[in-house]
């Protein structure tokens, strides 16, 4: 028996990145990049990565510019960003704080 390769649309692929964000509502996923390698520019933020109730393993990315990436594990490198209004009043401090730092 011979397998087919199911390939996804970017909007597909964004959609299941969205589903796949653990109780993170203020995070919006914008953009596919594809199966790409995340550019040496950017370093973890987040700790080492989760994985999603479906199984889905992903990590977060950040370089000096404030610009984030998430990498899902099979599915690829995607843009995002953050909706402070949707944050608890701890999360959005820290975050807000993290912007001044820098």
């Amino acid at each position: 028996m011979s397998y087919a390769t199911r390939y996804l649309t970017p909007d597909q692929a964004i959609a299941i990145a969205q589903e796949n964000i653990q109780d993170s509502h203020h995070i919006t996923i914008i953009a596919c990049l594809g199966q790409v390698d995340v550019p040496s520019c950017f370093v973890p933020v987040g700790g080492g990565g989760v994985t999603s109730k479906d199984g889905l393993h992903y990590s977060q990315w950040s370089n000096e510019k404030g610009e984030l990436l998430i990498m899902f594990a099979g599915l690829g490198l995607f843009t995002y960003q953050l909706d402070y209004d949707r944050m608890p009043a701890g999360l959005r401090e820290w975050h807000l704080q993290q912007d001044d730092n820098e």
